[in-house]
């Protein structure tokens, strides 16, 4: 059965007025441009292309957010677009991490560790080959690491919010061969409230924007109404 949904709500701005053009008319998320001049308070210019990456992705939360804001959406719906903004907001808080190692020079990954050796016979000599690991710059590690340089100074909850994160992150597979769990029961609204909670944060307290800037973040301490 075909279902006319020329009636159903338009992703808009509230304030229409007669006359305007169509482009007038609808919601537009912050330009790029405002992002990326908020993101230079902290990024400076040699990474400027990671700067870019960061409002290309703040700017398609502010997108899921303004879906929650006026769409009539189904749970199932809802529950996805829990799960991408949860995605996207790690995925904005490892590039922050990252960058913040990188430019702060404890990149993990100039740590090697030994973990075997093996010695062979060589004609009448004996060479030992050694075996080492490079630790991987992975989210863990700069969760870890932000932690023993107290990154975030007093908010130490901070830590621990990332690792849950983490994990979820970490079930995007729609697949688990060990446990099969559907996004159904994964994502939810405190997850999502936990997400927007941690990236705020953590604009607020290494960003320091000022009460403009301030405001193109503000979509992520909303208190959405709505169901699961």
């Amino acid at each position: 059965m075909l279902i006319d949904k020329t009636s159903h709500k338009k992703l808009c701005k509230c304030d229409i007025k007669l006359g305007k053009s169509l482009s007038e008319k609808r919601w537009y998320p912050y330009d790029i441009s405002i992002y990326v001049e908020f993101l230079n308070n902290y990024i400076d210019d040699l990474h400027k292309d990671l700067r870019k990456n960061i409002a290309y992705n703040m700017q398609y939360l502010e997108y899921l957010h303004q879906t929650y804001e006026e769409l009539s959406l189904s749970s199932v719906i809802t529950t996805q677009n829990h799960k991408s903004f949860i995605i996207f907001s790690v995925s904005i808080i490892e590039c922050i991490l990252y960058y913040w190692l990188v430019s702060s020079g404890y990149e993990i990954t100039k740590e090697w560790n030994q973990f075997h050796s093996q010695t062979i016979p060589k004609g009448k000599m004996r060479a030992t080959i050694i075996f080492e690991s490079k630790p991987e710059m992975n989210l863990e590690a700069m969760i870890e690491t932000a932690k023993k340089k107290n990154l975030f100074e007093t908010d130490n909850t901070l830590y621990d919010d990332l690792h849950e994160l983490r994990q979820l992150r970490n079930k995007t597979h729609m697949y688990n061969p060990k446990d099969q769990e559907t996004d159904w029961h994964v994502f939810n609204r405190k997850q999502l409230a936990l997400a927007k909670s941690a990236l705020f944060k953590i604009f607020i307290i290494l960003f320091k924007p000022n009460p403009n800037q301030e405001k193109i973040i503000n979509f992520l301490k909303t208190e959405l109404i709505y169901q699961k």
